[in-house]
């Protein structure tokens, strides 16, 4: 983890964030791991809350593990709100509303399409809700949100970066259709072929995607061809 993100670190512009994901199920051990990430360069650090032991996550456990990470961090720290993966762990509004009293949390990603809304009720220049898919990037957006850190940027950063600047700019037709595209997109990668499909999808658009971590497969022949015929007809993949 941490030789990949040295090689991040050292090709990447001086002026871009760099965001590594040192989740934990201790406290000790993510404070362990964002200070390695902030040692080796991360000028931030993404933070999944614990859930070995899920029902015992209350609210108060999860701010005193925020709060305790953030106080000995050296670098701004993100909570990744993703209940689906994380056990049912989740970030809710009054939590993220005690979460953005701290200086150095800087906001959440928000992955979970029953949240986010209700989370934007805790933003501020001080405190980002961020997107965690495509699926609603824009509405987010809309309604107050600071950005998003898709999966399907992997793929597409290009296109998802214009897609945020044409928000920012106010460009309707150009949001429409980039947007319209990108939401088809996610759900022919990752929508219907998770972590393989990203992958496979990046090699396709030049990138080095390779294999997923065992023990999830790569993509069969088939998928393949489908997914290279999904990307051609958006016209991203030539």
């Amino acid at each position: 983890r941490f030789r990949i993100l040295d090689l991040v670190v050292r090709k990447a512009a001086k002026d871009k964030v760099i965001m590594a994901g040192c989740g934990a199920e201790s406290t000790k051990e993510t404070i362990d791991l964002v200070k390695r990430a902030a040692d080796t360069g991360a000028t931030m650090a993404s933070i999944l809350m614990p859930c070995f032991f899920a029902k015992k996550m209350t609210d108060e456990i999860q701010e005193r593990h925020a709060y305790e990470v953030a106080d000995a961090s050296p670098i701004p720290i993100v909570l990744y709100n993703n209940p689906s993966v994380n056990a049912g762990v989740t970030i809710r509004l009054p939590l993220a509303l005690r979460l953005a009293a701290h200086p150095n949390i800087a906001g959440v990603k928000d992955s979970s399409k029953e949240t986010y809304v209700e989370n934007l009720g805790a933003a501020s220049d001080k405190f980002h809700i961020m997107a965690g898919s495509a699926a609603y990037f824009l509405d987010l957006m809309s309604k107050g949100g600071s950005g998003g850190v898709l999966s399907l940027a992997n793929v597409f950063p290009e296109q998802c970066a214009m897609l945020y600047k044409a928000i920012k700019a106010g460009r309707e037709a150009e949001v429409d259709e980039l947007n319209t595209k990108l939401i088809a997109l996610n759900s022919k990668v990752s929508g219907a072929f998770g972590v393989a499909g990203v992958k496979a999808a990046m090699d396709m658009m030049g990138f080095a995607g390779g294999l997923p971590r065992r023990p999830y497969k790569g993509l069969n022949d088939a998928d393949k061809a489908t997914l290279r015929i999904d990307l051609e007809h958006s016209g991203f993949l030539s």
